[in-house]
């Protein structure tokens, strides 16, 4: 009989020993490449006298301008009573900005509070810019109001130069706040005064139930003082406040991105450890957390050095130090510098309809997989969630049946062909032994005259998958962007967008956590079953040099559980419900659809057929190829002889 059955699909002795060898292998591995005690505790120590010098140093310069107001002090009394004498010790600290250093508000350094329907800002005079950045409708995972800027972890400042060449850094400068309204506008002018009529103004418009503010950074009177044709250096530091479950997820997402070009293309700097890259014409930048961004929009093409630091591991407070350097056009006498600045959440629409590409701050992959979520994905979840007004638990539930339902005739077509393929096999074993000692070449002919004849494809149950590819990978970048998820709870997971937790381990385990995740395990135990049902080649015969794929389906539920047991739950829940959907599918195709008697029957006609019918153009054409191969192998062998 050309045609026969094996359904033999228990794993071999030799295969469970591989697996459990590679498992050790990788624990091992994990084991010897952890850092020990020792190591951790002299980086530790390097980190404290790191901290220790940096406070030293602190210490010696307040020590230093300390004596230095002193000495300014003693001047200061030699100087006649008039409220109209600046005192000597404010001309020689702030020169030409000495008078704002004499008004009310830089004596109280007043605070400035102006709020919104989604921001609380709260502007300093002493450096002009916001002090505390509160977003009103979100709270940190903790129950907290959630905070962008707090506890100066933000370090704004502009450099701008004299024609005698003196540098001011306006972090040092005191601003007189002047608020005002225009329509349902609220303004805040910021100055810098030299004279009553003579100032450095930092000018934002704050909008009704918006995000994003408009920053202008202005002089009057200035044209003197100021160095004409010299770049205004503008130089932003920020430590992004942990605000989520999960430390190592929301690192995983936190990095710092920009866009350059006139075509505004969007790059970003590494996630993992320290990055940094010089842009030469920068349109805006993101200190992009999580869920939460800090953007400031240049509105031009700027030469910029940006750069990026992951806090260290055991940091509770920050995740990431993003650090921005952009040179800002030359002015020449007095000027206007327009620029837009964002503090919000990272949610698709909100970006969005604000043009400039900062939709793309969302990870929502490239290409295809971008183009999938923006026109497919997001409408139906849109649609549910916002439309409807349906739980996040039953939304995700929703999707992935519409998703595997879609995918339903790729997944009859791949379990169709490894049925024809698992089939097969006993003639694909009897093949290998009677080929394995002949030439590759003729194994390969003999293989595909099999194929022909059975009328089998065996590339047939790999392309299904590939199809299926792009909406898996857009997926799996859609869950955890999505900020939706944040907060919403579902059975025992208490946010969606972190790691669900059944146990809270008194360890850390590397590569694995301190949690269990019960929907990564569930993810995995659907994931092995599902991949059993379907077959995905475990019931090809191996190829040299090709992995055990029965050793791949016990080993990949394994590394999944690594992989997911710290990522976003909605993901490991999405996942888990994907496979299962799968294993009722593939059940509902066995028992209904694909009958393995009759498609066995099927496969003998086409083989006897083919016998009748003799050699197809395409066996033909293998075998010229071949007997040309061989030639030339003779050849070759002739000519090395002599």
């Amino acid at each position: 009989m050309l045609l026969g059955q094996d359904n033999n699909t228990k794993m071999d002795t030799g295969s469970l020993v591989g697996f459990v060898l590679v498992m050790a292998l990788f624990l091992g591995y994990m084991w010897y490449t952890a850092p020990s005690a020792e190591q951790m505790e002299q980086a530790k120590k390097e980190q404290a006298d790191a901290l220790s010098a940096e406070k030293a140093a602190k210490e010696l310069q307040e020590k230093n301008d300390a004596d230095q107001d002193a000495i300014m002090a003693v001047l200061d009394s030699a100087v006649v009573a008039d409220s109209n004498v600046i005192p000597a010790s404010l001309i020689k600290k702030y020169g030409d900005f000495a008078y704002s250093a004499t008004l009310p508000s830089a004596k109280e350094n007043k605070q400035v509070i102006v709020e919104n329907d989604t921001l609380r800002l709260v502007f300093a005079s002493k450096g002009g810019m916001p002090v505390e950045v509160e977003l009103k409708q979100f709270q940190t995972y903790s129950k907290t109001p959630l905070y962008i800027v707090k506890d100066a972890n933000a370090d704004f400042n502009m450099a701008f130069y004299t024609a005698d060449g003196r540098k001011y850094d306006t972090r040092d400068l005191y601003f007189d706040p002047i608020i005002s309204k225009e329509g349902k506008n609220t303004v805040v002018s910021m100055r810098a005064m030299v004279s009553e009529n003579q100032y450095l103004e930092y000018r934002y418009v704050i909008r009704p139930n918006e995000y994003m503010l408009d920053f202008s950074v202005q002089s009057k009177g200035l044209s003197d003082i100021l160095k004409n044709g010299q770049e205004p250096i503008l130089d932003w530091k920020l430590d992004a406040i942990h605000t989520e479950k999960g430390l190592k997820n929301e690192n995983l997402y936190s990095y710092l991105m920009f866009s350059q070009g006139e075509k505004q293309k969007v790059d970003d700097l590494s996630a993992g450890g320290s990055d940094d890259e010089t842009v030469a014409d920068l349109s805006w930048f993101a200190f992009k957390q999580q869920f939460f961004s800090t953007i400031l929009l240049t509105k031009g093409q700027n030469k910029a050095t940006l750069k990026s630091e992951t806090y260290d591991a055991d940091s509770s407070l920050y995740t990431k130090r993003f650090i921005a350097d952009v040179a800002l056009p030359e002015q020449k006498g007095d000027f206007n510098i327009p620029m837009s600045l964002y503090f919000g959440p990272n949610n698709f629409h909100t970006l969005d309809s604000y043009g400039n590409n900062l939709d793309e701050i969302l990870p929502l992959g490239w290409a295809i997989f971008r183009w999938i979520n923006r026109w497919a994905v997001i409408p139906m979840f849109d649609l549910l969630f916002y439309t409807w007004g349906i739980s996040m638990g039953i939304v995700i539930l929703i999707m992935t049946l519409v998703i595997k339902l879609v995918l339903m005739f790729f997944t009859y077509s791949s379990y169709k062909s490894q049925a024809k393929m698992r089939l097969l096999r006993p003639e694909m074993t009897a093949l290998n032994e009677k080929y394995k000692d002949a030439d590759p070449a003729k194994k390969q002919q003999a293989t595909m005259e099999l194929y022909s004849k059975a009328g089998v494809n065996p590339l047939a149950g790999c392309l299904p998958m590939l199809l299926q590819m792009p909406i898996l990978i857009a997926m799996y970048r859609f869950f955890p962007s999505a900020i939706e998820l944040r907060g919403q709870s579902f059975l025992w997971a208490e946010d969606l967008s972190a790691y669900d937790s059944i146990l809270n381990l008194p360890f850390n385990i590397p590569l694995y956590g301190a949690n269990i995740s019960l929907f990564a395990l569930l993810m995995a135990v659907t994931l092995f079953f599902s991949t059993k049902m379907s077959g995905s080649g475990m019931d090809q015969p191996t190829q040299p040099g090709m992995p055990n794929m029965k050793f791949m389906m016990y080993l990949m539920p394994v590394m999944m559980i690594f992989w997911f047991n710290t990522a976003a739950s909605g993901l490991s829940y999405y996942y888990a419900l994907s496979s299962l959907i799968t294993i009722l599918q593939v059940w509902v195709i066995k028992k209904y659809f694909v009958n393995e008697s009759k498609l066995h029957a099927k496969m003998m006609e086409n083989a006897q057929a083919a016998q009748k019918k003799g050699p197809s153009k395409w066996q033909r054409k293998m075998d010229e190829m071949l007997k040309q191969a061989q030639e030339n192998q003779n050849r070759q062998q002739r000519r090395s002889k002599k």
